[in-house]
C-alpha cells in the first residue's frame, strides 16, 4: 500500500486472518514447477504473495514460527522464479525483531515488490481479470494440447508487436499491455502465455535469453510449457511477427 507521499507502507497480518482472506481469492497465475522444490512451510509465504497482489500491497509481512532467514535463502531462486512479473520479481526475507520487556523474539516473513507502485498493481490485476475472462470464453471440453494451442494462438493473433521504443515509456506494464492493450514486446507475449497457461492448469515457465544473428545479439523472452507430460517451447512473439492473414501455428 502507499501513503499520501507515495511511499510504500508495510502491511502486517496474523496467520489466521491471512488464511481466511486468501481462501476467498481467485486463482493467480503461478507455475507449480518450482514449488516441488519447496517444503510445506512455504505455503504460508505463497499465500502472503497472493494476498499482496490482490490488495495491491508493495510490502507484506506476517509473523512466523516455522521459517527462518536461512530457510528462505536456501530456496531464494525457486521462490523468485515461481512468480513471473517483468520488472518486479518479488523478494522474500525473514527478519527477527525484539519486543517486550524480556526481549522476546518475533520473526516476520516478508514479501516485497520492488519498483511496483499502486498503478502497477492495478494494471497487473486488471490484466489478470482479462486472462480469467479469456479462459471463461474458451470452448469447453478441450484437451490439454487443444487448450495450449487455443491460448497460444489467441496471444499470437491478437497481440501486435510494439516497435515504438517500448521500454522508454514510463507506464509500460508487460502483462497489461499484452492482454488489455494488445500491443507489447517479447516480455509481454511471454508473460501473457505464462499467465494464461498457468491459470488453465498447464505448467508454464518464462525464459529469458538472447537471439544471435549475423548482425546483432538481442535480448528475448519466450516460454516453456509442460503439455501432456512433455515440455514444449512456445514463442508467440515470432508467430505474431507475421500478419494475421499469414499466421501459421508451429
Amino acid at each position: 500500500m502507499e501513503d499520501e507521499s507515495g511511499s510504500h507502507s508495510v502491511l502486517v497480518m496474523e496467520i489466521s486472518e491471512l488464511k481466511e482472506r486468501v481462501a476467498s481469492l481467485g486463482n493467480l497465475p503461478r507455475t507449480g514447477y518450482y514449488e516441488t522444490y519447496l517444503g510445506e512451510q512455504f505455503d504460508l509465504l505463497l499465500s502472503a504473495y497472493d494476498l499482496a497482489m490482490e490488495i495491491g500491497c508493495g510490502k507484506f509481512s506476517i509473523p512466523t514460527t516455522t521459517l527462518r532467514a536461512r530457510d528462505v535463502s536456501e530456496v531464494k531462486d525457486y521462490l523468485e522464479y515461481t512468480f513471473q512479473i517483468y520488472g518486479s520479481r518479488p523478494r522474500f526475507s525473514v527478519t527477527k525483531e525484539l519486543s517486550g520487556s524480556e526481549n522476546e523474539h518475533f520473526h516476520f516473513l516478508t514479501v516485497l515488490f520492488t519498483h511496483f507502485n499502486r498503478e502497477h498493481f492495478i494494471k497487473h490485476m486488471t490484466a489478470i481479470e482479462k486472462a480469467r475472462s479469456i479462459l471463461d470464453e474458451m470452448p469447453q471440453g478441450l484437451s490439454e494440447l487443444e487448450t495450449a494451442k487455443y491460448l497460444y494462438e489467441y496471444v499470437a493473433k491478437r497481440v501486435r508487436y510494439d516497435y515504438d521504443n517500448y521500454y522508454d515509456k514510463e507506464d509500460w506494464n508487460c502483462l497489461y499491455d499484452a492482454l488489455v492493450l494488445e500491443k507489447a514486446v517479447c516480455s509481454g507475449y511471454a508473460e501473457a502465455i505464462y499467465s494464461l497457461f498457468n491459470l488453465a492448469g498447464i505448467d508454464c515457465l518464462c525464459v529469458d535469453g538472447t537471439i544471435v544473428t549475423d548482425d546483432s545479439v538481442d535480448g528475448h523472452a519466450w516460454n516453456l510449457a509442460k503439455v501432456d507430460g512433455q515440455w514444449y517451447v512456445f514463442d508467440a512473439t515470432w508467430d505474431a511477427s507475421a500478419s494475421i492473414l499469414t499466421y501459421r501455428p508451429r
